[in-house]
């Protein structure tokens, strides 16, 4: 899978939606870091907290 790179995004900021959560343990086990902040200061916990991705935040925290 060809993930487009975005300086204002990290990569696992781009897997939000539930059916992603796969994608996003993938990443994790693959060494993809957790923690990285967009420009507005926003990590991927952040988002998948904001967007309600439970399941996907959790992930994140035990990253």
């Amino acid at each position: 899978m060809l993930i487009p790179a975005r300086p204002d995004c990290a990569v696992v900021n781009r897997f939000g939606g539930p059916s992603h959560q796969e994608v996003v343990a993938l990443l994790l086990e693959a060494g993809a870091d957790p923690e990285p902040a967009d420009r507005q200061g926003a990590t991927p916990l952040r988002h998948a907290e904001r967007e309600g991705h439970g399941e996907i935040a959790k992930l994140l925290r035990d990253a």
